[in-house]
């Protein structure tokens, strides 16, 4: 049974009731997603806390938009139908068709292209997909969700700016260029950098004022070149800074990003 000291639980404890590892909760807490109060032996939890955060990631999100039921299920067999077979215009039929019932870009990326890259994974790890079919489908979901970005609006004059960041040395720039699309469609202006080092993101961070930051990290090799990034942008600048690992759901991500920046105009 799970202790509770000063009227609170433990980060584990916490991380425990929510099915997920330590340092998740600990983030959120950082980023005051999860309300915690700081004891000289440590953070503390009120479980009605923990309880709430975990009832509002089980709550049911709607397919559609336009009253129309909208069929996960088939549109992510179409949409793994065109990539294993590099059929580039079947997935953007699929793109489309979520664009015409207005889905938000979160959902088009958690419920088609997030599956199907953990799917497609596992294919190329069983020996059922070749490296040259990974590569393949991994440029044909960067041109349908480029293809999808380019049917938002432009973002209002007074919009802040979110620098999305991918460092040297990871190769994987679709995380990040989903968590550039949820903001754009949040009304944020994005600029995103890939293959960088940490100097020449201090350095481009000091250019155009970022009223925040995100780092995309897949590849463990890369996670102190992030932890450089964080220190670099947040203790020097001031620019709050959130590192997204594998496996980080993309809404966590953009909810820590709303209680960190607050709205894209600063309001």
């Amino acid at each position: 049974m799970d202790r509770e000291l000063d009227g609170g639980i433990e980060l584990e404890a916490a991380a425990r009731r929510l099915g997920v590892h330590y340092q998740t909760v600990y983030r959120w807490v950082r980023s005051g997603l999860l309300p915690a109060v700081r004891l000289p032996e440590g953070y503390r939890i009120d479980p009605a806390d923990v309880d709430a955060l975990a009832d509002q990631r089980r709550t049911p999100r709607p397919l559609s938009y336009t009253g129309r039921t909208r069929d996960w299920d088939r549109l992510r067999g179409q949409l793994h139908a065109a990539l294993v077979t590099g059929d580039d215009t079947g997935a953007r039929r699929v793109f489309e068709q979520v664009h015409l019932a207005r889905v938000p870009i979160m959902e088009q990326c958690e419920e088609l292209l997030t599956p199907n890259l953990s799917r497609i994974g596992e294919q190329w790890e069983a020996g059922e997909l070749s490296t040259a079919r990974v590569r393949l489908a991994a440029g044909i979901c960067e041109r349908s969700l480029d293809w999808a970005v380019s049917r938002l609006g432009s973002p209002p004059p007074d919009a802040g700016v979110a620098l999305v960041v991918t460092p040297k040395g990871d190769d994987h720039r679709l995380p990040a260029m989903m968590a550039g699309a949820v903001l754009r469609d949040a009304g944020w202006t994005v600029r995103e950098v890939h293959g960088v080092v940490p100097a020449d993101v201090g350095s481009l961070a000091g250019r155009i004022e970022p009223a925040l930051a995100v780092v995309s990290v897949t590849m463990p090799d890369v996670v102190d070149m992030a932890e450089e990034v964080r220190f670099d942008l947040g203790e020097a600048l001031g620019i709050p800074v959130l590192i997204g690992g594998a496996g980080d759901a993309l809404r966590d991500l953009h909810q820590e990003l709303a209680v960190l920046a607050g709205s894209p105009s600063g309001g």
